[in-house]
């Protein structure tokens, strides 16, 4: 990020009463929590953000007709997405920070430097935010517990990392018709959905591949930039589903599926698996003659970059590293 961000997490409650509806809550525009603290850096993406621009549409059309008439576009059920390229006094966009979906354009720069809103994760973490001490949640300390290397991952794990259907939105649903019940208002006619992590022919295929070919990873956070072979941004993005504009979700649903990967996600290791193979070979004969292997020997060792003893504050302490081998076996 090019600018330093300063955010404050205002504690809002919601008062239950005796005709409190239970449908209500999962209707809300933004998620709230009352912890007073986030179990997950990815939930930066439930802030406000009031973004000041025109609504723009896919057709150019439709965007006049809501402009000028104040109305919604015969066909359009919803507010567009972020894609506007104007400001306006007269419009906020209704958004949350974006962070595991498309980003709005104004923050989608390209270049050496590169201002989008998922470059956020990389100044802040959580701690160990599941523990009771708050001690322990506000430590400069990161542990990393079992988390999966991105840029040595196999594609089929990193399909399992992000599989799984979408539940952080329990109203997800699908589209059928975009005649407004009830005219004029906006309540479009809908069915129940369920989503997965989008696929082009098995389970989540689409993403991982997608971190296939944006490999080397600096920092977990640019796996929000992944894109297909299509140029298409693969997390929360609906034009990668059948059913593209159709499915209604919330930002927290839109997101869900980067949340699971960048929580399971690092681009460090310590520890490593490495082949040995040594072969005991015969002088050549000729430059043209076949190589005799007269002896070999495979082993592949589980090895550990130790960090040693940590100071205090859990920073490493130079020259106490040292690589330990937890495992040895032939193969």
């Amino acid at each position: 990020m090019s600018k330093l961000v300063q955010i404050k997490i205002q504690k809002i409650c919601i008062f239950k009463t005796a005709s409190y509806d239970l449908e209500a809550k999962y209707s809300a525009i933004q998620l709230i929590s009352n912890r007073g603290y986030f179990c997950s850096v990815t939930e930066l993406g439930n802030l406000f953000d009031p973004i000041m621009y025109s609504p723009k549409f896919e057709s150019e059309s439709d965007t006049n007709v809501f402009l000028t008439k104040s109305k919604m576009p015969l066909g359009e059920v919803s507010w567009p997405d972020a894609k506007g390229d104007q400001g306006s006094p007269l419009y906020g966009g209704g958004n949350t920070l974006r962070i595991g979906r498309p980003e709005h354009p104004a923050f989608s720069s390209t270049g050496n430097i590169q201002n989008r809103a998922v470059g956020l994760l990389d100044l802040f973490h959580t701690g160990q935010p599941l523990t009771g001490d708050t001690a322990m949640r506000t430590s400069p300390l990161v542990k990393i517990h079992g988390n999966v290397n991105i840029n040595t991952a196999s594609r089929d794990v990193l399909r399992a990392m992000v599989a799984g259907t979408l539940v952080m939105d329990p109203k997800l649903s699908k589209l059928t018709s975009t005649i407004h019940d009830n005219a004029p208002t906006m309540a479009p006619p809908t069915i129940p959905l369920k989503l997965d992590a989008p696929k082009k022919e098995i389970l989540a295929d689409t993403i991982a591949d997608a971190i296939i070919a944006a490999r080397p990873f600096a920092s977990p956070s640019r796996l929000a930039l992944a894109k297909d072979k299509d140029g298409n941004e693969v997390f929360g993005n609906r034009k990668l589903y059948a059913d593209q504009k159709k499915v209604q979700w919330t930002d927290a649903a839109a997101e869900e599926v980067f949340a699971r990967a960048y929580q399971s996600a690092t681009v460090r290791s310590r520890n490593f698996r490495v082949w040995v193979v040594a072969q005991s070979v015969a002088p050549a004969a000729s430059p043209s003659s076949v190589t005799e292997i007269r002896a070999e020997v495979r082993k592949v060792y589980t090895i550990m970059a130790d960090p040693g003893k940590r100071a205090a504050d859990g920073s490493i302490i130079s020259g106490t590293t040292h690589t330990k081998i937890l495992n040895t076996r032939d193969f």
